[in-house]
């Protein structure tokens, strides 16, 4: 039996769980799979920090002045007055989105992130595991993944020239995240090789490879 939290009601949970309850008692073996409502719900809920309207308020009472917008869209978490309020108060408002949205249009500066194809990372399923996803398709243009984006806008040093890696980038995630120190061994790092080469995400004779790579048009 599945059920999730795509509502934001603990009636709908607490139904799943009496089904699974009543089959029990029928003497069924049942089993209860909670669904989280996007791919990494899981995963920003064991990062923590605050919740939105917190950042609404830090933008309304001066405490913060640039407000960065990962891969959302305000206007579909909060209601539009709170929304507009808080766009209209923040001095800067930066937007990293590979989708033109509502909040994107309203941004001083939007930076254009690669799309799960376009970029690699890792995501928490809602068991809790793990999941490495590596870059296919090479973007075009100034395209690049989200955390590069961060990447540049936290600037680097002589002494720290910054992640140059997916790997870098993890491990500062485990070191800073008790919860998520396991992450690294989701998959190989960057610097592992098969036959000296790295491990390829097709076969060489790939049907698809023409529907990657298409002909630009004349």
């Amino acid at each position: 039996m599945w059920t999730g939290s795509g509502w934001d009601s603990a009636a709908v949970i607490q139904a799943g769980a009496n089904g699974d309850r009543a089959w029990c008692g029928a003497g069924r073996t049942a089993e209860l799979s909670f669904a989280v409502p996007e791919c990494n719900s899981l995963g920003l809920s064991l990062v923590g920090g605050g919740t939105l309207q917190d950042a609404f308020e830090a933008v309304e009472q001066g405490a913060a002045e640039t407000l960065i917008v990962l891969e959302n869209d305000l206007y579909r978490r909060a209601e539009r007055a709170a929304v507009d309020r808080c766009l209209d108060r923040a001095r800067h408002v930066v937007v990293i989105d590979h989708l033109l949205h509502e909040t994107a249009r309203n941004a001083e500066i939007v930076l254009p992130a690669g799309a799960f194809t376009e970029a690699e990372g890792t995501l928490v399923s809602n068991e809790g595991r793990a999941q490495r996803f590596f870059q296919l398709l090479v973007p075009e243009g100034d395209i690049q993944g989200s955390w590069r984006w961060l990447r540049d806008l936290l600037g680097a040093s002589d002494r720290d020239p910054g992640w140059t890696t997916l790997d870098h980038m993890t491990a500062a995630c485990a070191n800073a995240l008790p919860t998520l120190a396991a992450i690294p061994q989701a998959a190989p790092g960057a610097d592992v090789r098969a036959n000296v080469a790295k491990i390829p995400l097709e076969t060489h004779l790939s049907s698809c490879r023409p529907r990657i790579h298409p002909p630009v048009p004349v």
